[in-house]
């Protein structure tokens, strides 16, 4: 009789939030992960599109307008400095990317974390070639780069200059 009671008054998870608002799970996530980013205050990201560029942080579109313009910049634990130039681009006050018309110059500043990462993918699309990009496996960084012809993966090398190309050299 009690084992009936337990059973009838078990109910399955619900995919509602505490709010009554309906939760999105993506089909890779395990049932209730949409629930407890919910709670979190996340939100699961948008699946990835190959043909569209990675949305960028806010702080990381400031960051490409000031190297852009040449400007010196400061915000959170980003800051960008211009010198004859040549844009410094420090996180957490460790140098990570020399961005100057001959191309950029990539550094993991001690620390490769995610953070450090985006920062420097942020750079990368805004002022290298589409296409190349850093990326983590099994914990070692990788990059991405195009030699003029195709692309090509090599693992991440502090100091690592990654040249602009001509025009003429990029496929259309």
């Amino acid at each position: 009789m009690l084992a009936a009671t337990l059973t009838a008054t078990r109910r399955r998870p619900s995919l509602r939030s505490p709010n009554s608002e309906t939760v999105h799970q993506t089909p890779t996530d395990p049932p209730g992960l949409g629930i407890l980013r919910k709670w979190r205050g996340q939100h699961p990201s948008p699946p990835l599109n190959p043909s569209q560029p990675p949305l960028m942080r806010k702080i990381e579109s400031q960051m490409n307008a000031a190297i852009s313009e040449g400007k010196d910049w400061s915000n959170a634990n980003t800051r960008v400095e211009n010198h004859d130039g040549v844009s410094y681009v420090y996180l957490h006050g460790n140098l990570i990317a020399e961005v100057d018309d001959r191309g950029i110059k990539l550094y993991d500043g001690g620390w490769q974390s995610n953070t450090t990462k985006s920062r420097l993918n942020a750079i990368l699309s805004e002022h290298g070639i589409a296409g190349e990009g850093v990326f983590q496996h099994k914990f070692e960084w990788f990059i991405r780069l195009f030699n003029g012809t195709e692309f090509f993966t090599t693992e991440f090398r502090n100091g690592m200059r990654l040249g602009t190309l001509a025009p003429e050299m990029l496929l259309a």
